[in-house]
């Protein structure tokens, strides 16, 4: 009856997490503590900005173009007003990994900052001696001693790269001198540059467009900006603009579109198509000066982004915006903004400044006023430096918010396994050697599944995690908005070909851990010579198998080896006849296989992965491996296997 009672606690903890928690006081202080520190955590991501990782524009940002191995990426932004330069931010371009969660593409796992000073000396300020921890789409920034720059240099140490795609991508670039971005509508230069507008350009390096959203920190919703009134045709000219309290040398003019997330087709909601930006040193405009003329040409979708003009100390009174084509609703069109802003020296003057408009829209929910209220609807508008900050320490409480739900769940399933594994020791006290049994076959098996997932999962990486990567990618350059039916038709034919080989592998996989005793050596051979002839089509091919089959995992390893080595010789050799010969002698069991091709240098550095690979196998499988070959007179591997 005791046992009966001690095993039904034991139940009860397991099914009741609090009840486990309160029963485990050796860990109940800690859990209590990484409770407490969550919750924390949490209160604070509410009072931090948040970062959309989605591209809500059609620009999305610098890529390089497929290079050579040796070829150098860099990009370098020319600062023509050779500013006191204290930060740099680089903003990467979002991506999914295939669980799911964001990444980032085309960002280096190493890069080097260089600066050429106003005297034209060239200095490294930053250089990665190890591999960055990838950063997820979260911007990363450099602070750096201030030094007057004329030019910023990023060069890809080492690129990122996914099977045979090697790119360097940003999705921004900015250069910071206090508060303002000097780098704004800065030339861009780099060696290798996809050209592809308006999705890819060195010009989307500097333009504000970023996949990070408006910066803006959480706030109770307000006025949400400007609306004008609607209109029937969308050719109907609309005006709205400030008027400055003195006239200031500006540096830079800043729109801001008017966040509307009740519809996802609203991501820009009222920036008009085509317009005309002016400013002038008069409030009557009598001396007005052009900054943007975008009359007969479409201005593109800035998304909920920052649509900055640089005017580098120009004198500036009043300013105003004039449209051509407005942004078209459902049957109406209007004019909406969020934002006028206008910095010199770093700071917004623009605020509380004069607004007017040719007409506005008769709505308590929109004001004239707030065009210069630093709001927009849904929260305060941050210094860029400021909200980049802001959004690399949310990076960091997230980050450590996962780290603590993940060892709070360890610790608190630990906890119940302490208390099951108690209440049969205290039942073993009774039952003696039966119980003590129970326990150990309970490891071993727990033991043994552990073992077996930690194969599976090196199997999984090793013959199918690369091609789904290499799928995934590919299919989300054919779904790109400038993707051609040519392109895409292409792309479907690699995706095809990945799949096909994947299935070939798991196939071959799934018939070598088969369990047929009669047929193992049969489907060993079968399975090897499949691979063979897949791998090397064209290529005369000597196989012979002296030798049974070997043990299961010597199998599985020995299948892998095989594989790689015919990959080797399929993608480098060159070659014209392959051997592959098996052979037992005694209590050992060798696999020679050998080709005609070019041959290299076993002593010389290789850039590649295939020989470690190899030796590494060889070593599991606790073999001995050999290695001939010279230039030009092909390759000989020698696996030599104990039994």
């Amino acid at each position: 009856m005791k046992i009966v009672t001690l095993l039904a606690a034991s139940l009860l903890a397991q099914s009741t997490a609090p009840w486990a928690e309160r029963l485990a006081f050796w860990s109940r202080a800690e859990l209590e503590q990484m409770r407490q520190r969550m919750v924390a955590i949490e209160a604070e991501l509410k009072t931090l900005p948040e970062a959309r990782m989605a591209h809500t524009s059609s620009r999305r940002g610098f890529q390089s173009s497929r290079v050579d191995d040796d070829e150098a990426l860099w990009v370098e932004v020319a600062l023509p007003e050779k500013p006191l330069v204290d930060a740099i931010a680089l903003i990467p371009v979002p991506a999914l990994k295939d669980d799911g969660h964001g990444t980032s593409f085309g960002f280096p796992l190493r890069y080097r900052m260089e600066v050429t000073d106003a005297a034209g000396r060239s200095q490294i300020i930053h250089e990665s001696e190890a591999d960055v921890p990838t950063p997820d789409g979260f911007p990363v920034v450099v602070q750096i001693k201030p030094i007057q720059a004329q030019r910023i240099r990023v060069t890809a140490t080492k690129p990122w790269q996914r099977s045979e795609l090697r790119v360097f991508a940003l999705s921004e670039l900015m250069v910071f001198s206090g508060t303002r971005n000097v780098a704004l509508g800065a030339e861009v230069m780099a060696p290798r540059s996809r050209i592809q507008p308006p999705a890819w350009s060195v010009e989307n390096l500097t333009d504000h467009i970023t996949p990070l959203d408006l910066p803006l920190a959480p706030g109770v919703p307000s006025i949400k900006g400007f609306h004008s009134a609607l209109a029937t045709s969308g050719q109907d000219q609309k005006q709205v603009g400030i008027i400055l309290p003195q006239t200031v040398e500006l540096d830079e003019i800043t729109l801001v579109p008017l966040p509307r997330r009740e519809l996802a087709t609203w991501g820009t909601y009222g920036f008009p198509e085509r317009f005309r930006l002016e400013v002038s040193a008069s409030e009557d405009f009598s001396e007005a000066k052009v900054i943007a003329d975008l009359k007969d040409s479409s201005f593109t979708t800035p998304g909920m982004n920052l649509v900055s003009f640089s005017l580098r100390k120009q004198p500036v009174r009043a300013i105003r915006l004039t449209t051509y084509s407005l942004w078209q609703r459902s049957g109406d069109f209007l004019l909406a903004l969020s934002e006028i802003m206008a910095f010199a020296g770093g700071e917004n003057v623009a605020l509380k400044a004069k607004a007017f408009a040719s007409d506005q829209l008769d709505d308590p929910a929109y004001s004239l006023a707030a065009l210069t209220d630093g709001k927009a609807n849904i929260g305060t508008l941050l210094p860029l430096p400021e909200w980049l900050t802001q959004l690399r320490h949310r990076q960091s409480l997230q980050r450590e918010h996962a780290d603590l739900s993940a060892r709070f769940t360890t610790l608190r399933a630990t906890s119940q396994d302490q208390l099951v594994q108690g209440s049969i020791a205290a039942g073993a006290l009774l039952i003696g050697g039966f119980i003590w049994g129970l326990i150990h076959q309970r490891r071993v098996r727990r033991r043994d599944a552990e073992r077996l997932r930690e194969r599976l999962a090196r199997d999984l990486h090793d013959e199918i995690g690369s091609n789904l990567g290499s799928i995934a990618l590919i299919s989300a350059y054919a779904s790109q908005d400038d993707a051609t039916p040519e392109s895409m038709r292409a792309d479907l034919v690699e995706v095809q070909t990945i799949a096909r080989e994947s299935a070939d592998s798991m196939r071959d996989m799934v018939r070598l851990i088969s369990r047929r005793s009669d047929r193992e050596s049969e489907e060993w051979s079968a399975v090897v010579q499949g691979l063979a002839r897949r791998l090397l089509r064209g290529i005369d091919l000597d196989i012979q198998f002296d030798a049974d089959s070997p043990s299961l995992e010597t199998r599985r390893e020995l299948y892998l080896f095989i594989k790689e080595v015919l990959h080797n010789i399929a993608t480098h050799s060159r070659a014209k006849h392959v051997r592959l010969h098996t052979r037992r002698n005694r209590d050992r069991m060798t696999v020679e296989i050998s080709d005609d091709g070019i041959g290299f240098d076993p002593a010389g550095s290789s850039t590649g992965h295939g020989l470690s690979n190899l030796r590494e196998r060889a070593t599991t499988l606790h073999g001995e491996l050999h290695i001939q070959s010279e230039p030009g007179h092909g390759t000989r591997i020698t696996l030599t296997l104990p039994e």
